[in-house]
């Protein structure tokens, strides 16, 4: 019975069926065990429909008891009348008290009655809360909308509507969601493919596999559709399903000495950069100073730099000329925090170049990469 599934007494309230279920769901899941998801959600419903057979026979047994005790006086004041006619030899009457309580009533006491019958999905709603019946018809209305626009069977954005259900939150309503697009759509595109087209799009099949994780489900809605009709939906979701990363990068090579070659023109570029301003400046305020030009290319160097290598070139003047590019450990171009990140450290590691030799050595011999690289997950590759 529903109570030994959910592990509850046979008078638990609505409340306490509804945390049993959510705390069996955890464990219960219908991607895992189809089968054992079937049992406990048939179990969930017959607990919610016992419950309320449960307050109508509550006030149905109030009324019978009255009608029982209006009964009875009445009985026992004709019992009452009839002794009192009677002679006084005869035999005093005897009193017989009969229950007059309904049988549906006797039965109720006697034994706790068989659930009745599910419903299917389309009347559920006919023993709801009425805000989950809004809902409910607000949802079959919106999506009749949607299957008949052409617009619509590709654009998901016109399924955002299901979110903002207020009753989306509950986890039933939200299941029965599932099972009721799932249904409609795979209907709808088995058809379709008989035509060689697709009814509901691919980008509106994955914007729906996101909200209730059908590609986890495939199992259960195999069992319940057949392989056939679940496929003309989970087929599409594997050949659409967007890989959980991009493919990390692992360098070929080190490209040594282009990598030095590109830091070699890199700071000439910048010493003469700066000379030539140092000049300008010398000629108009007529000052011989070093110092300008120093604080320049030390500009120059923390600040243009990265923000190069950060651009579409992916590479510093150097870089690009012996072909070599910037990357992240995705192989995608570097954003500028990151960019101003590896120059920091890379502008570290020279600084401190006595310490970190060693560890380059050891780097490059294993993974084809220097200290920056692997500090910043960032990687300098050839340009195919």
């Amino acid at each position: 019975m529903w109570w030994e599934i959910l592990e509850l007494s046979a008078d638990a309230d609505q409340k306490a069926i509804k945390q049993a279920y959510a705390r069996k769901l955890k464990k219960t899941r219908p991607e895992d065990d189809p089968e054992g998801f079937q049992t406990l959600h048939q179990a969930y419903k017959q607990a919610l429909d016992w419950s309320a057979h449960q307050d109508l026979s509550a006030d149905y047994a109030e009324d019978e008891g009255w009608e029982e005790h209006e009964l009875w006086e009445e009985e026992y004041l004709q019992l009452e009348t009839t002794s009192k006619n009677a002679p006084e030899n005869a035999a005093p009457p005897q009193l017989v008290i009969v229950a007059t309580l309904a049988p549906s009533l006797i039965t109720s006491q006697l034994a706790p009655p068989e659930p009745p019958p599910l419903l299917p999905a389309s009347r559920l709603e006919d023993q709801e809360d009425p805000s989950l019946a809004a809902d409910w018809q607000q949802f079959q209305q919106q999506l009749s909308i949607n299957i008949h626009s052409e617009t619509a069977r590709k654009n998901p954005k016109d399924w955002l509507f299901l979110e903002q259900l207020p009753s989306f939150i509950d986890l039933e309503f939200r299941a029965r969601l599932s099972y009721e697009l799932f249904g409609c759509i795979s209907e709808s595109n088995l058809k379709a493919a008989e035509q060689k087209t697709l009814f509901i799009k691919p980008p509106v099949l994955q914007y729906l596999n996101q909200l209730f994780t059908w590609d986890q489900q495939w199992r259960y809605f195999t069992a319940e559709f057949g392989e056939q009709q679940a496929d003309a939906i989970l087929l599409h979701l594997e050949a659409n399903q967007p890989t959980t990363s991009p493919a990390r990068v692992q360098p070929a090579g080190l490209h040594y000495y282009a990598r030095i070659m590109a830091f070699i023109i890199d700071l000439a570029v910048v010493f003469i950069l700066s000379f030539m301003i140092n000049v300008v400046l010398e000629k108009i305020r007529g000052v011989t100073n070093s110092e300008p030009a120093f604080s320049l290319g030390l500009l120059i160097w923390l600040i243009a730099y990265p923000a190069v290598e950060a651009s579409s070139w992916q590479a510093s003047l150097g870089k690009k000329l012996m072909k070599l590019k910037v990357v992240n450990k995705q192989g995608q171009p570097l954003s500028l925090h990151h960019a101003y990140l590896r120059h920091l450290v890379t502008s570290a590691c020279i600084l401190g170049f006595k310490w970190v030799v060693l560890i380059n050595i050891l780097l490059a011999y294993k993974r084809n990469m220097l200290l920056q690289d692997w500090l910043t997950q960032s990687y300098v590759v050839k340009k195919i």
